[in-house]
């Protein structure tokens, strides 16, 4: 019988911060989920200020994200596109790398949102009016967790 351990080969094939995971990640994860854009911002950015390499960037492109629809719940589409484009250069390097956050779903559906703001803000030929509100905010995309 072997001591072979799944989780360290998984550990071996990617980096060694793909395992990380920590409470104030996991707080901020909670609230994006809440619709508490502004305090997912407040988080993160705590834990952004506090990190060095290499996720700094990703906390980065997560608050972005919060940013992005903290605006758009506030009928600023322009100002959400801008900070969404800003922040997808931050995420997609973490796709299929950071394993406990599913930005494989997740950068996609930002995309979706991104483009839709856009419509919205510059009027794009063909671009229906956005819903209201409240309708608006419960289609917001979600940030998922996996176990490890």
């Amino acid at each position: 019988m072997s001591s072979h351990h799944p989780k360290q080969d998984k550990a071996t094939e990617e980096a060694p911060w793909a395992w990380e995971w920590n409470e104030p990640l996991a707080e901020g994860v909670r609230l994006f989920n809440a619709g508490e854009y502004f305090e997912c911002h407040e988080v993160l950015e705590d834990l952004w200020r506090a990190e060095e390499e290499p996720l700094k960037d990703l906390y980065q492109g997560l608050i972005k994200a919060a940013v992005a629809f903290y605006h758009a719940e506030r009928g600023n589409f322009e100002g959400a596109a801008r900070v969404l484009e800003r922040g997808f250069p931050q995420l997609r390097p973490y796709v299929g790398r950071y394993l406990r956050l599913d930005l494989e779903r997740f950068v996609p559906e930002l995309e979706g949102w991104h483009a839709l703001f856009r419509a919205w803000a510059f009027g794009t030929s063909g671009a229906l009016p956005p819903p209201p509100r409240e309708v608006l905010r419960r289609g917001f995309p979600r940030l998922h967790v996996r176990g490890r």
